[in-house]
């Protein structure tokens, strides 16, 4: 026992004099503060909405299309425009070269993340919304909005389009028939 209280005092011991002898160094950070918002808008499949808000409206698809757990159908393409045209009012020109992106939080009461779908508050049963880059045709990871799958676009001449599909998704069991609904609360980010 002694031998390894000596042991372990000698190590203890040469660590305390590594550490003593170390330089300091030191971390920089920088960043930027912009007094800049963007124009988002519903673009191309949606409602078009104002001021970030708007609507997808997915087609009607018959239950036969859900019948097993898993089956997807009616696949929607839409899209989330940014910004305007260079000069003016809705342009976003101060973000030229930087790559928006739409982030959400994950502990929102709409994301199932055990199916990874937007939660249906509708009529219809065992149900939800996939959605997939629009681009790429992968699923996006809901409980993780920097998955690589969901897209980024970069900004320039004061605009940029992200593109997304949604989709019908049966989980746990055969779709039943009703009416499907949910929402997904985001923020655009530029990087």
């Amino acid at each position: 026992m002694k031998a390894k209280a000596a042991a372990l005092t000698s190590v203890l011991t040469v660590a305390t004099l590594g550490m003593a002898s170390a330089s300091a160094a030191e971390i920089n950070f920088t960043g930027e503060v912009l007094d800049v918002t963007c124009n988002v808008v519903g673009g191309a499949g949606t409602n078009g909405g104002a001021t970030g808000d708007f609507t997808v409206a997915l087609e009607a698809v018959s239950k036969a299309d859900l019948s097993i757990a898993g089956a997807t159908a009616g696949d929607h393409g839409f899209s989330i425009q940014i910004g305007g045209a260079p000069g003016t009012p809705d342009s976003c020109e101060a973000m030229n070269g930087k790559t928006a992106k739409m982030q959400w939080s994950t502990t929102q009461a709409s994301i199932d993340a055990a199916n990874n779908v937007l939660r249906n508050t509708g009529t219809a049963q065992n149900v939800g919304i996939e959605l997939v880059n629009g681009l790429a045709g992968t699923p996006i990871n809901l409980s993780n909005p920097n998955d690589s799958a969901n897209p980024g676009a970069t900004v320039s001449a004061g605009t940029a389009t992200l593109n997304y599909v949604a989709r019908y998704k049966a989980i746990g069991a055969a779709a039943v028939e009703g009416d499907v609904q949910s929402t997904l609360e985001y923020v655009v980010t530029y990087n």
